[in-house]
């Protein structure tokens, strides 16, 4: 399923789809991915709109937790973890002055991740999704920083709890995010 990135795999997991069946359960660090946390990031202190557009970018997963079953969608298999799996995405990104918003239409199901961006580049941005195709609620947080040259890097971290096709899913995802801007 080329073109389609590991968030949308995992949205699409929430939505559609992701990960090889059972990681280790300390594999992903980090913050709780808890919807109040990653709906109420501040804005940051940035001016203006230079991040603002469309960027390019690929996520490879560096590490999985929980339980995170391959899902059947169709006839396609797909696993909504894979360490060393690598997807390219598009994400359309809004900035008006240190409010960000990162927006992904996957045509079924739009989600859009908001929070702030700052004057030395860095940003963070949260969201949650409760998903509309099978059972399954997304909760994701992403923070990096904007690049010279119209590029971005950073860290995505995703966690799906609920059940899709019969299978419970309580699983969370670490990527490595980089992109370049294409619009």
């Amino acid at each position: 399923m080329e073109g389609y990135g590991l968030i949308k795999k995992f949205l699409l997991c929430s939505l559609v789809t992701l990960l090889a069946t059972s990681c280790g359960n300390d594999a992903v660090p980090g913050d709780l991915l808890d919807p109040e946390s990653v709906t109420s990031i501040p804005p940051g202190d940035a001016v203006g709109t230079a991040h603002a557009g469309t960027y390019e970018t690929q996520l490879d997963v560096k590490a999985c937790s929980g339980v995170c079953p391959d899902l059947v969608i169709g006839a396609e298999t797909y696993s909504i973890c894979a360490e060393g799996q690598q997807y390219l995405e598009l994400l359309n990104v809004s900035q008006e002055d240190g409010y960000l918003e990162v927006h992904l239409d996957l045509g079924f199901i739009e989600t859009n991740m908001s929070g702030g961006v700052y004057r030395n580049r860095n940003f963070e941005v949260g969201g949650f999704t409760a998903s509309s195709y099978g059972d399954v609620d997304v909760t994701a947080f992403t923070k990096g920083v904007f690049l010279p040259g119209e590029r971005l890097n950073g860290q995505v971290k995703v966690l799906g709890i609920g059940e899709f096709g019969g299978a419970e899913i309580d699983c969370k995802i670490l990527l490595d995010l980089s992109g370049d801007r294409t619009q």
